[in-house]
């Protein structure tokens, strides 16, 4: 289950999947997670805004407790469909799942293999009577070993019994959930992360 916060459009959103070590208890567990021991009450954003650890902590641990958990079949069901195919505006989301393994280089290969595909339709996709449907369904095609190289990389890397949380975040929704987007305090605990911008 995703727990969307807000009016959430798909231009300005991102989903990540978390996994924890252990799921915290309270609040102040969480805040110590993201911000470290003895975590400072605000933090800085963009403008150097101040950010309360406390209530960014407080949405967090919120939204974890609502939220259902995955176990790694569905982790891999969601990873493809958030991803869906791959192109050139997908690569590194499937990427950095693969990378330092070893099945780096292979997932470069055929990622290759779809770069030229794009390549070699440029300019007819940007001109009248472009069939989309049918350059969809190549990409997906082309995509099904990728995937296959993603699933294998994860059921090493996890364990059958692991347990992941999707959440959501938008930036249309104010300072403190932009902050919970793009701050990078969810690194640290994210398996990945999907931008729908």
């Amino acid at each position: 289950m995703k727990v969307r916060n807000g009016f959430v459009s798909n231009s300005s959103s991102s989903s990540f999947i978390l996994k924890f070590d252990k799921v915290p208890e309270t609040k102040e567990e969480m805040r110590i997670l993201l911000f470290g021991e003895n975590p400072p009450a605000f933090t800085a954003h963009w403008d150097d805004d101040a950010i309360s650890t406390v209530q960014v902590a407080g949405i967090l641990f919120r939204d974890i407790e609502s939220a259902s958990t995955m176990d790694i079949n569905s982790l891999i069901y969601s990873i493809k469909e958030e991803i869906g195919h791959f192109s050139e505006y997908s690569y590194d989301e499937g990427y950095e799942l693969v990378e330092g393994t070893e099945y780096e280089k292979e997932f470069k290969r055929l990622y290759a293999i779809i770069k030229k595909e794009e390549k070699s339709t440029t300019d007819k996709r940007y001109g009248g009577g472009f069939d989309w449907n049918s350059y969809y369904e190549k990409l997906t095609k082309l995509s099904v070993p990728m995937f296959d190289l993603i699933e294998i990389a994860i059921r090493e890397k996890y364990n059958e019994n692991d347990s992941f949380i999707e959440v959501e975040y938008s930036d249309n929704d104010g300072q403190v959930l932009s902050y919970i987007e793009h701050g990078g305090i969810l690194d640290k605990i994210a398996v990945q992360r999907f931008s729908h911008h």
